[in-house]
């Protein structure tokens, strides 16, 4: 299989891959890496900066958002070379830290993190009230 990894663009739009937009206001999107295999299927990981990343000792951060890869092709090492390629985006932009998050309870989620180098910073316990 070749992949090639890069920049998603309007062409990728046909794969149902869109180039998220920033969903609270001190969130910039900063990069996202998609990966082709065969002109059909993607994969994809996105990076947004943030003011304020809990865990982070620097400001502004990078803030991995998320990390899509199809079923069949997880440990495989694409998620990680998506990773890869978003790390190499933020070094570049000057920063030096990468924040992500996981549900509590996803142990797969953590295994991929702690394997692309990622440390446990802290947890926390989200609260909702309806209004």
């Amino acid at each position: 299989m070749t992949v090639v990894i890069r920049e998603l663009g309007p062409a990728d739009h046909r794969h149902g891959l869109e180039r998220p937009q920033a969903l609270v206001p001190e969130e910039t999107p900063a990069g996202i890496a998609g990966m082709t295999n065969d002109g059909a299927s993607g994969h994809l990981a996105e990076l947004c900066l943030r003011a304020d990343a809990n865990g982070c000792s620097t400001r502004p951060a990078g803030f991995l958002e998320a990390v899509r890869v199809a079923r069949d092709l997880r440990g495989q090492g694409v998620g990680r070379a998506l990773v890869v390629q978003l790390e190499a985006v933020t070094r570049a932009d000057g920063l030096r830290e990468i924040r992500s998050d996981a549900l509590i309870d996803d142990a797969p989620s953590h295994a991929a993190h702690r394997a692309s180098g990622f440390a446990e910073a802290e947890r926390v316990v989200c609260f909702v009230k309806a209004l």
